[in-house]
């Protein structure tokens, strides 16, 4: 069974790879931030059926959680944090799907395996 997520320190503007294991801390850090995003979405009083009307809702939250929760994961300093607003969010949704699912079972149903871009984004 997998325990643990590489991190493309070029993906993320750090110096060097990282890998993040299952240690408790580590789960401590994802139940956490998992919790809070659940809380977002129990407290949403939005009655259409559809899933996305809530995320799309909710998405400025959801989206500062998981920059939280990558900064504690891999214990950013306050300018390497900021640098992430600027950086794919994809590839950060991604390291926090697969820490949940190594941390908790979990798995928030994205599925964000990247191919290699052939194009530099404009």
């Amino acid at each position: 069974m997998k325990n643990t997520v590489k991190v493309d320190a070029k993906k993320l503007g750090l110096k060097e790879d990282l890998t993040l294991i299952d240690s408790p801390k580590n789960i401590k850090i994802v139940g956490n931030y998992y919790s809070k995003i659940l809380n977002i979405f129990a407290e949403d009083d939005t009655d259409d059926e559809s899933i996305t009307v809530p995320v799309v809702k909710n998405i400025v939250q959801v989206t500062a959680i998981v920059l939280e929760a990558l900064t504690e994961l891999l214990g950013l300093t306050k300018t390497e944090s900021q640098k992430l607003e600027e950086l794919s969010f994809s590839y950060m949704v991604g390291i926090f799907n697969d820490m949940l699912r190594i941390c908790l079972g979990i798995d928030m149903g994205i599925n964000l395996d990247e191919e290699e871009d052939k194009e530099d984004p404009k």
